[in-house]
């Protein structure tokens, strides 16, 4: 196997509208955002008033919900290395399945504790990915299912809570 920084597959890069350093402040805004059931709803972080309400970016706002970690083979006939992704949007694992130059061979889903329901971050390996529509009085609003291996769902949405609620579900990956 050739190391990766040798292969012709291998492409550093660290810059995107999401990638930044953490600051210690902007996260006790998103904790002091949580509820009596010690839930922080995602609604915060897409309404209007997010951007003020944390202090940051619209980017800085928007990875404060959950995220991917790919661990991929890529192989071009003559190189294989193995990579891993940090993916931010389910549509990026549908890029990844659809890259005829990439096998996944896991997914984790790494979830804040208004997600996975605990007091900290959590990095659980997914079995499915599946997203949906919730319509509401007046709105429809998109959502992802998370079905992890240890047979546990979550919804990127805290008022769901089955799939009975969910509409034109469509499985991403499994």
């Amino acid at each position: 196997m050739t190391q990766i920084i040798e292969s012709k597959l291998y492409a550093p890069s660290f810059s995107g509208h999401e990638t930044f350093p953490l600051r210690q402040l902007w996260l006790k805004k998103v904790f002091n955002q949580k509820d009596s059931d010690n839930i922080v709803h995602k609604e915060v972080f897409l309404d209007e008033a997010a951007i003020a309400r944390f202090g940051v970016g619209k980017n800085m706002v928007a990875s404060n919900s959950s995220w991917f970690y790919a661990d991929c083979k890529l192989t071009d006939g003559v190189d294989t290395v193995t990579s891993t992704y940090l993916l931010s949007m389910s549509s990026q694992i549908k890029d990844l399945i659809n890259n005829p130059l990439i096998s996944i061979k896991s997914i984790y889903l790494v979830s804040p504790p208004y997600l996975n329901r605990t007091e900290s971050w959590s990095m659980s390996p997914l079995n499915k990915l599946s997203v949906g529509k919730i319509t509401y009085e007046d709105y429809e609003s998109n959502i992802e299912i998370y079905e992890l291996k240890s047979g546990e769902i979550l919804y990127s949405s805290s008022d769901i809570d089955s799939h009975e609620q969910v509409e034109d579900i469509q499985v991403v990956y499994s």
